[in-house]
């Protein structure tokens, strides 16, 4: 459950959306999906569009097209079968056709949310590794839409996860960038590792989101996630350090 508290950030991740229209095409394929959530897709898109031209220092995402088809069940089990090779998922990216498909269900927006950042950090950063691209999604899915400005509340749920599991043990978190690919397929694993990849993307933000923005511009020079950390926090034990005491302190 999402907290209302909003969280004051920056200029750059509280944005009133601009006069660039995003190119976005949706394809509405039932034709249940209502002009108002339509219109609410749009206004999240555009938002996404500034808040990854300024992470990446860029206005490139303004001509970008995102694409992202809603689906019924019966056709959403059809299309995931062919293009995720995932289960138990309501959403998902595919690079190979540069488009998202999202189930229609009750609160569906959030998933286009989370699928329309994988869109845009993969045209941002090559091959962005699964931590970072769920943990910025995640973050990405907790905006709050008031009229024509979006703000963020912070994921009670996840953050409670994850101060949980560092009060037991403190986390590894270099363990956790460099898990392999198949370990995030793993269904009893999986909303722990989306938790910790949110709670990383939210600990930097209030730490200093200029140490985010450093980071993914190293990475797009070519920096593993750990060197990019390394150089940017002044030591990867630094960041692990503070990340866990972080947690254990958190008031939620």
């Amino acid at each position: 459950m999402r907290t209302r508290s909003l969280l004051f950030l920056p200029c750059f991740l509280i944005l009133a959306v601009n006069c660039f229209a995003q190119k976005i095409r949706i394809e509405n394929s039932d034709g249940k999906v209502s002009e108002s959530d339509i219109i609410e897709i749009r206004k999240i898109s555009r938002f996404e569009k500034d808040l990854y031209n300024n992470l990446f220092n860029t206005r490139d995402n303004d001509s970008l097209v995102v694409k992202v088809t809603i689906l019924g069940a019966a056709s959403f089990k059809k299309v995931q079968k062919n293009y995720s090779g995932l289960h138990n998922v309501v959403g998902f990216y595919t690079p190979s056709l540069d488009e998202s498909f999202v189930l229609r269900r009750s609160g569906y927006l959030s998933t286009v949310i989370h699928e329309m950042s994988h869109c845009f950090l993969s045209h941002n950063l090559n091959n962005p590794p699964r931590w970072l691209n769920e943990g910025i999604a995640e973050f990405c899915g907790s905006m709050v839409i008031d009229g024509d400005r979006v703000s963020y509340a912070p994921d009670a749920g996840r953050l409670k996860a994850v101060k949980t599991m560092v009060s037991k043990s403190s986390l590894d978190l270099y363990r956790h960038i460099n898990l392999a690919d198949n370990q995030w397929h793993d269904l009893n694993q999986r909303t722990d590792l989306y938790s910790i990849s949110y709670a990383v993307i939210y600990f930097l933000i209030k730490k200093n989101p200029s140490i985010l923005k450093r980071m993914l511009l190293l990475m797009k020079e070519g920096q593993s996630s750990v060197n990019a950390i390394e150089y940017t926090y002044g030591g990867f034990n630094n960041f692990q350090n503070d990340f866990n005491v972080f947690y254990r302190s958190i008031v939620i």
